[in-house]
């Protein structure tokens, strides 16, 4: 999809071709999934510019589609929009956001800030499919042994501690989406 994005010509795409019955609808059982990657495929193509036409793009996509909306506005403006984002622990949102290639600078904090007796698995989930960095892996060591653990940064004996008491161990087997951990 990126490289049928990036070839468009958007001085003379016809935005109404996008939301007519026919054409592609009878071949393709879902066409949500298909204009939603074709907005995740502009997300990418406009995160490190700004181009009004692919503006328009945006603004008929998620008129037609409402579950765009919360990416479309987290992207206007991901600086200020991060925590908030993050806060709504939606795994639909945070896969868009994985999809469209967005690039995260709170969710460190906002990990180390969730107190470790409840840990949604979402924020897991999409933190553990962010390339780490040195950085990232530098903040994770230093947290306490079941948050490390959902990132396999612990130790047998503490892995052995915490499958002691069966709450903790089963969210964060939860959180490593139940593949155990292997020393």
């Amino acid at each position: 999809m990126d490289a049928w994005v990036n070839a468009i010509n958007i001085n003379t795409l016809d935005l109404d071709l996008l939301f007519q019955p026919g054409g592609v609808e009878p071949d393709c059982v879902n066409i949500q999934n298909l204009k939603e990657s074709l907005f995740i495929a502009f997300i990418r193509r406009q995160q490190d510019k700004s181009d009004q036409k692919i503006q328009l793009v945006f603004d008929d996509l998620v008129s037609n589609f409402p579950r765009l909306k919360t990416l479309y506005k987290f992207c206007q403006n991901p600086q200020d929009k991060e925590s908030e984002f993050l806060a709504q622990n939606d795994a639909t949102q945070f896969t868009l956001a994985i999809r469209a290639e967005i690039k995260f600078n709170r969710i460190i904090n906002q990990f180390k800030a969730i107190p470790a007796s409840h840990i949604p698995t979402e924020i897991c989930w999409l933190l553990a499919a962010i390339p780490p960095s040195q950085d990232n892996i530098r903040e994770l060591v230093q947290l306490e042994a079941k948050k490390r653990a959902i990132f396999g940064l612990c130790t047998p004996q503490e892995w052995q501690r915490i499958q002691k008491r069966h709450n903790q161990k089963r969210q964060v087997l939860d959180c490593r989406r139940h593949r155990s951990l292997v020393f």
